[in-house]
Formats: structure tokens, C-alpha cells, sequence
């Protein structure tokens, strides 16, 4: 049978989360016997974006098999073209069919695509076609102008090799180097310290939470390596602004933490949390929920967004809170998800009364190996 020739176009090496899905695409797309894969490097969005200072922190023998894909000869032609980054715009490679990846959390704006403008028509012409990991993602792309027969909604995964419980004694090792008591209750939250993220949010239900939860944590990671923003300024200007919230025990008992970690640390702080908390006013998929559940890690999210396609409520391992929408000035075709601020701080407190009783109980499909069968579906030529 001859093999379907593809061309991925995309970053690999950092840890953005568009270079993080690509490279754990990539480990699965090279186990598949029907497709010849090369792979083109695009460059960095961001100027001071490096391997050194962002690394996506895969464990050695997977970067290596990430890093081999060799590059495309000059004028190369390929069956297929996939191409993961922004600003979103047409390959331009020869090809019969083009893949493009996109997520819009907010919207898609000028900020999305090159100085040239959006050419929506160029991303859909012929037989190319759009994919994205969440039907709140999807819709937003609708909406945006792109045809809706041809946005597909192709989920993320996690690795089974790399995401997985906790034991006791690792959960408390890990506990320990970070100087947290065993017996805190630990709420975690990670990534960009952005305002879809709902921080503000989280921080003001934590406050309220923690009144009567003398010994609860609260447990941020930033991405200050990758996007400038760090997770101390972020809760020193919610803390100004809501100065109810600005006392000696709140402020003691929140955790910050900014440095770029291996994957393989990763896993032990997704797992030395009792909850993984994200109020989230607009994702496209919300990666690091996935990834809390893979390590058995209870989570809380908004009711209505993305991770509705894989964290519905359920009595052990997630809790939905309420949110209404609201519309984005000036925009006020525009909107997001508000959640709800004082559901979080009931799930918090129902969720820190509650037994513990999940381990890890994500059908298969959540896996990358699935996620990925299906993306080589659209593939195949």
C-alpha cells in the first residue's frame, strides 16, 4: 500500500501548548505504518521563546524520537499538509489537501492572523479543512466566518506513559519538597496567568473558602518563562483589588511557583493536589484538567465550556460550577463564560468534605493514541 506523504508545519521543542499538542501528535502519527511523515519548523511566535528557557520537558528517549522527523527536501510535494501555529493562515506548500489547527477561546481577532489579514478562504479551499479540540472552540470558529461543514472537532489526549497517579509516599515527597503539609488540603491550578483563566476568580472563592479551612493551600504555577506574565504580580493586583481578601492568612497561605518543569515533575504536581481548580471564563480545550484527572486528581471547572466534552459532573471525579454569559465590550457580538464565584467556593468546600475516590477513570479515548487514530482518519488520502 503506498504511503500517504504528510507534512507537518509547526514548533516543536518549547513548551507553548500549540508545541506541546504537536509533539505529542507527532509521537503517535510516527507509529502509524500508512504515513511517511516530515516535519517543517516553523519559527517561534515568541522572540525570546527557546529550547533552553521554555523546554517542553519530555523525557529524553521521546524528544529524541520527536527531534529525528527529518525536514522536507526543497519543492517537495506532500499529500498532506498539517500545520499547527499562529497567526493562523494557508500552507504554503504544495499539496492535495490541507490540514489546519485552530482554537479560539474568546473569539478569533486581527491578533490571530497575519498583518495581511484572515484568508479564510485559502485555509478552506478545495479539500482542506479546519480541526479543533472542543466544540466551544468549534462554534467560536463558526462564528468567526469559517464554513461550518468544514471545522472538524478532533480532541487532545494525555500519555499514559508520562500521566498517571501519584502512590501515597510520592504524594507526600512531593508534598515535602515544596514544604506543604501532609494533611493541607492542596487546590491547584496552572499555566497562563491571563484573564480567561479566572484567577481573580479562584483567588476571591479560595479567600472565602479558607475561612473555614484553616489548612487549606492554594497552589499556583505560572508560565512567566513563556508569556512574561508571573503568578506573584497577578495575585498582588487581585489582592489590591479586592482588599477583603488581603489578609496575613490568605496571603500565607497561598503558594507560587514560576519555574519551567520536566514532565515527569509535572505529573508529581498535578498529583500532590486534592483538587485541580479551574473557573476558566474561555478555553479551547484546557489541557492541564485532562491531565489532573490522568494523575486521579479530582477537578472543578465552569459548566458550559470546553471541558464539558470531557469533564462532565460526576460524583467522584469532577464538579461542574455555574456560569452565565456575558458579552465582550465593545465587541457585544463577542462573549465568554462568568463563573460563578460562589458555587467554586461550595465545590471547594463540598470537595474538601468529601472521601477521595478516583483514580484515574478516563475512558480510553482520552488517550493521545485514540485522539490521534482519529486525526490520521482525516489524514488518510
Amino acid at each position: 500500500m503506498k504511503k500517504t506523504k504528510l507534512l507537518i508545519e509547526g514548533w516543536r521543542g518549547i513548551n507553548h501548548s500549540y508545541c506541546m499538542v504537536n509533539q505529542f501528535q507527532l509521537l503517535e502519527l510516527i507509529k502509524d505504518p500508512e504515513l511517511e511523515i516530515k516535519h517543517r519548523d516553523l519559527d517561534f511566535n515568541g522572540r525570546d521563546w527557546n529550547r533552553k528557557k521554555n523546554s517542553a520537558g519530555f523525557p529524553a528517549h521521546m524528544q529524541a524520537l520527536i527531534d529525528a522527523i527529518p525536514a522536507p527536501d526543497e519543492d517537495e510535494v506532500f499529500d498532506v499538509v498539517y500545520r499547527i501555529a499562529w497567526p493562523f493562515q494557508p500552507t504554503k506548500t504544495n499539496c492535495k489537501k490541507a490540514i489546519t489547527f485552530l482554537t479560539a477561546e474568546y473569539g478569533l481577532g486581527p491578533e490571530h492572523f497575519p498583518a495581511s489579514g484572515p484568508d479564510i478562504a485559502g485555509i478552506v479551499a478545495g479539500e482542506n479543512i479546519v480541526v479543533t479540540p472542543s466544540r466551544w472552540s468549534r462554534m467560536k470558529i463558526i462564528e468567526a466566518g469559517f464554513p461550518e461543514d468544514k471545522v472538524y472537532v478532533i480532541p487532545h489526549g494525555y500519555s499514559e506513559e508520562i500521566y498517571y497517579p501519584l502512590t501515597l509516599e510520592e504524594k507526600l515527597e512531593a508534598r515535602r519538597g515544596l514544604g506543604i503539609p501532609e494533611d493541607a488540603f492542596v487546590v491547584l491550578n496552572l499555566g497562563a496567568m491571563i484573564h480567561n483563566k479566572g484567577i481573580d476568580i479562584l483567588v476571591r472563592a479560595f479567600a472565602e473558602f479558607r475561612k473555614s479551612n484553616p489548612k487549606a493551600i492554594l497552589l499556583l504555577k505560572d508560565d512567566k518563562n513563556l508569556y512574561g506574565i508571573g503568578a506573584q504580580g497577578v495575585v498582588g493586583q487581585i489582592l489590591q483589588q479586592y482588599p477583603e481578601c488581603n489578609t496575613p492568612e490568605l496571603v500565607s497561605s497561598v503558594k507560587l511557583l514560576s519555574a519551567t518543569l520536566p514532565l515527569s515533575e509535572m505529573r508529581k504536581l498535578y498529583g500532590l493536589a486534592d483538587v485541580y481548580a479551574s473557573p476558566y471564563r474561555a478555553e479551547g480545550f484546557n489541557l492541564p484538567v485532562l491531565e489532573a484527572m490522568a494523575c486521579g486528581v479530582r477537578v472543578i471547572v465552569t459548566k458550559g465550556g470546553s471541558t464539558d466534552d470531557f469533564a462532565p459532573n460526576d460524583v467522584d471525579a469532577c464538579e461542574q460550577i455555574a456560569s452565565t454569559l456575558k458579552q465582550l465590550e465593545p465587541d457585544e457580538e463577542n462573549y465568554i463564560l462568568e463563573p460563578d464565584l460562589t458555587a467554586l467556593s461550595l465545590a471547594l468546600s463540598k470537595m474538601s468534605n468529601a472521601t477521595p475516590n478516583f483514580r484515574n477513570g478516563l475512558a480510553k479515548q482520552s488517550h493521545w493514541s485514540e485522539a490521534t487514530r482519529r486525526m490520521s482518519d482525516l489524514m488518510s488520502y
